[in-house]
């Protein structure tokens, strides 16, 4: 099937996307992405599936997708970084491990004390 013109189409009236007879044919898995996406994001999300399906296919766009929901990823900017790591031979980087670095201990803040200089300063 030519998913492009129909996501295309879709993008433009993005509300109408889970009423449209394409909506039931798209996999469980983007049905998904589209469901817990924000509502205001639909029309990106629908033109970022058509934009990643025209640069390689409906089958990465999918995987990309299924990615996107394990990594609770609901926005476009997240599914455009995603599918570049996926897809476009950008190599994971192993953790960077420098024995020679101190380690540095965490810094937790005094709250209390806070609460407190602005209890002096409301009574100055």
């Amino acid at each position: 099937m030519g998913w492009v013109p129909s996501l295309e189409q879709l993008s433009r009236r993005p509300r109408a996307v889970k009423y449209s007879g394409i909506y039931s044919m798209l996999p469980d898995v983007v049905q998904e992405y589209i469901a817990k996406g924000k509502t205001s994001d639909a029309s990106n999300i629908v033109k970022m599936l058509a934009g990643l399906t025209k640069r390689t296919s409906f089958e990465s766009a999918t995987a990309t997708v299924a990615q996107a929901v394990s990594c609770n990823a609901f926005d476009a900017d997240s599914l455009t970084a995603l599918h570049r790591r996926l897809f476009m031979g950008i190599p994971e980087l192993p953790p960077l491990d420098r024995p020679d670095l101190p380690r540095l201990d965490p810094l937790l803040p005094n709250l209390a004390g806070y609460g407190a200089a602005i209890e002096r300063v409301e009574r100055a």
